[in-house]
C-alpha cells in the first residue's frame, strides 16, 4: 500500500506538468485496483487548500470541483 502526497493528487490536474502523466498513471492503477493507495486527512486538506485558491493553483478549482476530485 502506498500513502498518496497532496503533489500527485496536483500532479493529475495539471497537464503541463512533467509529472501529469506518471500521476494519471499512478491514479489510474488505484481506480483500477491493481494498485493499492491511501490518503491522510492532511494530504486531502492540503489538496483542498492549493487547488482551490487561485494564488497557487491556475485554474483554481470550485470546491464542488475539488470534492469531486478527491
Amino acid at each position: 500500500m502506498v500513502l498518496l502526497d497532496t503533489n500527485v493528487l496536483l500532479y493529475t490536474l495539471t497537464e503541463a506538468s512533467p509529472f501529469h502523466g506518471p500521476a494519471r498513471a499512478l491514479y489510474r492503477q488505484v481506480i483500477e485496483g491493481t494498485l493499492q493507495a491511501c490518503i491522510s486527512p492532511q494530504v486531502l486538506c492540503e489538496f483542498l487548500s492549493t487547488c482551490t485558491d487561485d494564488r497557487r493553483f491556475h485554474p483554481a478549482l470550485s470546491v464542488e470541483q475539488a470534492l469531486r476530485e478527491c
